[in-house]
């Protein structure tokens, strides 16, 4: 059972890039920020760790290992989208003195050349906390109807789209945002942590995972 909570893991890691990336940025031309590029990253840490649990769930030292990677991607999930939260909020008070600096030009950890390995997938081009379309003139012209029901048309200004004021789980009310979701994300990946090793009880392996995540997370 709990090995197959790893695979349903990754698999959900892998379905939230998939949503994010071609969905959101490719379909309905919402830019990713330099913290969502951040998130990126982290379900892929994560996506990959929680694989190789899966895969290697009897090996005592692979395990340890990829439980210690897997901390060291929710330590930067619950950063990165605690940081996105605050910007969102101050986004929406229209207060800029609550309001983080954003970059174009972001770091991953070790220095990883990831905004050049893959421009179209980690490298930030949006404004941090705002999580609505922006339509060039050339896409305008051509949307499909259904692109039309979630950005909005071009003779509306976009303004009537259900994504038209941001991304929200509720967008009618403006409930529960990006960020929100993101969070909850991680307190579902922590709490299937948690469970597989209190399952298990093999504590000097949770012990070596814990150790490795906290190495990880001061080198990074």
């Amino acid at each position: 059972m709990i090995r197959k909570l790893w695979l349903l893991l990754c698999l959900l890691c892998v379905a939230c890039l998939c949503y994010a990336h071609f969905f959101l940025q490719e379909f309905l031309f919402m830019k990713p920020c330099e913290q969502c590029v951040y998130v990126r990253f982290t379900l892929c840490v994560i996506a990959l760790s929680s694989l190789f649990i899966f895969l290697f769930f009897k090996n005592f030292y692979l395990k340890a290992l990829s439980y210690g990677l897997c901390l060291f991607g929710l330590y930067l999930g619950f950063k990165h989208s605690f940081l996105l939260n605050q910007i969102h909020t101050a986004f929406k008070k229209a207060n800029p003195f609550e309001m983080p600096s954003c970059s174009h030009l972001p770091h991953f950890p070790f220095s990883l050349p990831l905004a050049e390995f893959w421009p179209n997938f980690f490298r930030p081009n949006g404004i941090c906390g705002l999580d609505a379309p922006f339509i060039s003139a050339d896409k305008a012209l051509n949307l499909s109807p259904l692109q039309e029901f979630f950005v909005g048309k071009l003779e509306n200004n976009f303004t009537e789209g259900l994504y038209s004021k941001g991304w929200f789980l509720l967008p009618k009310f403006e409930l529960v945002s990006m960020a929100q979701i993101c969070l909850f994300l991680f307190a579902l990946i922590s709490l299937v942590f948690v469970f597989s090793i209190l399952k298990e009880r093999n504590f000097t392996q949770a012990l070596c995972a814990g150790a490795l995540g906290l190495v990880l997370i001061i080198l990074s």
